[in-house]
């Protein structure tokens, strides 16, 4: 079968119907047309030794809507709890782009303070998730506790990742190093900002998914 229509046809299957399908490919859609469109107006920039406000909050923003809709309307929840756990937790894969902060930083872009955590986080996290897949399809010995396991560190890597930028942006961490602080201003433009504004909210409410998927 073709990849592309193979990919197309879980995505239906996952979402439960053609139009599910659509109203979450448009979400998401729009949602990442917004963030380009605020980054490209300078919204996420952060003043000079204050923590990046608004880029946190388009991470925090978009996880607290979808916990209220989840708790609030049980056909959204029953939704997102009988999609497939696999295949939202394969998508996982493409935290190893993350990797690139690594790269970045090589080029003298982004300090090695952040680079080092945020980008192996995401390349372990990454790499780790289709062997986690391939266990959970197998239904392996102990499959639960290696996926919860994954999803701990995968959702610990971003709030390291997070946590780690503010305090180099405020001083607390790489003090003395005002040249540390200056270079995080790189992920508050196109393109770096749009793996914490975009991708990274996605990915935790996949976490969340997937959990929800294996407990049902």
């Amino acid at each position: 079968m073709n990849r592309k229509l193979y990919v197309q046809l879980k995505g239906v299957e996952m979402f439960g119907s053609y139009r599910n399908f659509a109203a979450a490919t448009l979400v998401l859609g729009t949602w990442g047309a917004v963030v380009v469109g605020l980054a490209a107006r300078g919204a996420y920039h952060a003043p000079a030794g204050g923590p990046p406000v608004v880029l946190i909050g388009s991470v925090v923003v978009p996880l607290a809507l979808f916990l209220v809709s989840v708790a609030a309307f049980p056909s959204f929840r029953r939704l997102v709890a009988n999609a497939d756990p696999t295949f939202v937790t394969s998508f996982q894969a493409w935290r190893i782009v993350g990797g690139v902060f690594l790269v970045v930083a090589a080029f003298g872009v982004l300090p090695w303070e952040f680079a080092l955590p945020a980008g192996l986080g995401d390349v372990a996290v990454g790499t780790l998730a289709p062997f986690v897949v391939q266990a959970m399809r197998k239904r392996s010995p102990g499959w639960k506790k290696v996926f919860y396991g994954w999803t701990i560190l995968g959702l610990v890597d971003f709030v390291v990742a997070i946590g780690t930028g503010t305090l180099i942006r405020v001083g607390v961490l790489a003090q003395g190093n005002s040249e540390a602080a200056r270079l995080m201003d790189a992920m508050d433009a196109i393109p770096l900002v749009i793996i914490p504004a975009f991708f990274v909210p996605v990915f935790a409410i996949g976490h969340i998914a997937a959990v929800m998927q294996v407990r049902r």
